[in-house]
């Protein structure tokens, strides 16, 4: 039983480790420049061009896994 706790708790620290990870400091920069480069449209809450975190903050149409950008 004391295996199966430790897997148990190794499980959820890594868990717990994507779900607060910051984003790729390259996805934030081309999200920045897309936001910007469609003038900053205000139908995209959350986004900023000033960066973020996609990824730990809801940005609307993005999705992620751990900190990569994985689609709009």
């Amino acid at each position: 039983m004391t295996a199966l706790a430790a897997a148990l708790t190794g499980l959820l620290l890594a868990l717990a480790a994507v779900a607060e990870a910051d984003t790729d400091a390259a996805d934030v920069a081309a999200l920045g420049n897309l936001y910007t480069s469609w003038n900053s449209p205000a139908q995209l809450t959350g986004w900023s061009a000033a960066g973020g975190d996609p990824c730990g903050a809801a940005w609307m149409g993005v999705s992620c896994v751990g900190s990569a950008v994985t689609s709009l």
